[in-house]
């Protein structure tokens, strides 16, 4: 996404830059791939038996509150209502974020998701949140179709 100088100073652009530093502070030294993206930023996680996940993190969310948030998420697999019983079960399961129901290129999809306030993100919390939806997300996308699609 390219900001003009009146974007600049919006609240988004301003946590998208903060989005930027905490990802390169915490990516640094690791072989985690990232890329800026229209929507934010998306991460390639490698992971063991050459297997990776996608994580994708936005900014361009508020609270109720009007705090700014960063969203970070996985794709898991296709959304399939035969599933709804077991993602729900699984919720109690997962350390960080939930399972929810994201439409994604016009299909919904179940995704794990996390959120963060900007205000005291630290890179830490990010890389944490991060790593797990990414370890937790690839398990549940090999149970559910035993392949490497994300």
């Amino acid at each position: 996404m390219s900001f003009n100088p009146v974007d600049a100073s919006s609240p988004e652009f301003r946590a998208r830059e903060v989005l930027s530093v905490l990802i390169r502070d915490f990516a640094e030294g690791t072989k985690i791939v990232y890329t800026e993206t229209e929507e934010g930023f998306e991460l390639t996680v490698p992971l063991p038996g050459d297997r990776k996940q996608k994580v994708f993190i936005t900014a361009d969310r508020r609270d109720s509150d009007g705090e700014e948030l960063f969203q970070i998420f996985t794709i898991c697999a296709e959304a399939n209502p035969d599933l709804f019983a077991f993602a729900l079960k699984l919720n109690m399961e997962i350390d960080y974020g939930a399972i929810a129901i994201k439409e994604i290129y016009g299909k919904d999809h179940l995704v794990i998701v996390d959120t963060q306030l900007v205000r005291t993100a630290q890179p830490v919390e990010i890389e944490k949140s991060v790593i797990t939806l990414a370890e937790v997300g690839d398990d549940i996308e090999q149970i559910l179709t035993g392949e490497d699609l994300r």
